[in-house]
Formats: structure tokens, sequence, C-alpha cells
């Protein structure tokens, strides 16, 4: 009685470990297929000590999460991955801080992100990715049109407290003139950089205001492969639209 007892034990801990085996086993493939991609993504974010990270996508106006990191103790370094067909906007945020967020345009390869949890957005940085190349350079041109205009509004807010109507309407004429210089930019942009997703992204976010001649040139300028993406999609359904 005792050895069947005793054999019935050993096989019901048999069985456990099986069991037990199985479920590491597969929770194993589940995290590497997780890791798996044509989109890496490498992360490190400053003075981060434990938290979730995710990577999101936008589709629809709202984000969807492709996947998550879990960060431990004094390893602010983490890694990501996406699947993707062609380039396009992603963003990452914390679990613990879903207002503060990184975006990027993500595309094949990898691609490198750098970042503070001390105020996150402001103080990230991208490398591996063409089109996040070109778009913080075109960020960084409306942030010193942006800052220029601030200049502008407040030489206009004296000038309306002293009830300058001179001063007024000159001020008035630079901040029109301005305002068409930055929009010539843009569209320029969107034009030079007909051979990348970041054109028909600039057209359809910042551009929807402008004659619609314009986004056809945009639009007609595109590569072929471009063409075929969402964005450049998205802009000739915003011309045909219009057109309505």
């Amino acid at each position: 009685m005792y050895f069947y007892t005793l054999k019935s034990k050993i096989t019901t801990m048999r069985k456990f470990i099986l069991i037990l085996a199985a479920t590491l086993l597969i929770f194993s493939c589940n995290t590497e297929t997780a890791k798996q991609g044509n989109m890496q993504v490498n992360g490190y974010i400053k003075s981060l000590r434990k938290g979730t990270v995710y990577l999101r996508k936008f589709t629809d106006s709202v984000t969807v999460i492709i996947d998550s990191a879990v960060i431990t103790d004094n390893s602010p370094h983490f890694k990501l991955a996406a699947n993707i067909t062609e380039p396009e906007v992603f963003s990452i945020t914390l679990k613990e801080r879903p207002n503060d967020r990184m975006v990027f345009f993500g595309e094949k390869g990898t691609i490198n992100v750098y970042s503070d949890l001390d105020n996150m957005e402001l103080k990230t940085k991208i490398t591996g990715s063409k089109n996040q190349k070109k778009w913080d350079e075109y960020k960084s041109f409306i942030r010193k049109f942006n800052d220029q205009k601030l200049d502008y509004l407040e030489i206009k807010f004296n000038a309306y407290k002293n009830k300058n109507q001179a001063k007024l309407d000159s001020i008035a004429k630079v901040i029109k003139a301005q305002e068409k210089r930055r929009k010539l930019y843009q569209i320029n942009f969107a034009m030079v950089n007909k051979n990348l997703d970041i054109a028909p992204f600039v057209a359809i976010t910042d551009l929807t205001n402008v004659r619609k001649k314009f986004l056809d040139t945009i639009y007609n300028g595109l590569s072929p492969e471009i063409k075929t993406h969402n964005y450049a999609k998205s802009l000739k359904k915003l011309i045909a639209d219009s057109k309505e």
C-alpha cells in the first residue's frame, strides 16, 4: 500500500512537471513571437526604473497596442517589435503615465528611441528612420515659425493695449505674410520629399486648409510606390471629397 501511494505521488508529480514545462514552453514561444517583426525598436528612457512600455499604432483616430515590454529595477532599456508593410506613425507610452508619449515614424529595420522620464515628449530622439529624420527637420522649422508668431502676437497685444492703430495694421500685415511663408514652406516640403511617406502625411495633417490645387500637385508628384501606401490614399480621398 505504501509503495502504491508513493508510485501514485511520483506519477502525479511527473504530470505536474510535464504540464509546467509545457506551459513555460508556450509562454516562451509567445514571448519570442511578440518580439519578432520587421521593425525592431530599441528603447531607453532615462531615469525610468520600473514600468510597462507599450508600442501603439495609430488607426482611425485611435491607438492600438502592438507590443509591450516590462522594465525592471535599474534597467531602462527595452525592446519592442512590429510587422509593418510601409512606414507609419507609432507611439510609445508608459502604463503608469499614459499621458506621456514618444511619437515616431516607424520603418522596417532597427529604430532607436531615446528619451527622458522628465518630459518624455520634448526629449525624445529617434534614429534609424529616413521619414523620422525629415520629420524632425520639418518640426524644427515649424517650431521656429511658431516662436516667431508668438513674438508678433506680443507686439500686437501691446499695440492694442496702447491703442496704436498704425502698429496694429503694420503687425497684422507681418503676421499674414509670415503665415503665407509657413504654408509655402509646408507645400514645398511635401513636394520635395515625394519619395517618402512623410510627404502625404504632412499634407493630410497640416495642409487640409490650403487650396486643393496644391494638394493635387503634391499627390501627383508622389512616387508610384508611395501612392500605394495608406497616407497617400488618405490624401487622394481628401482631394476627392473636396471636389464633391
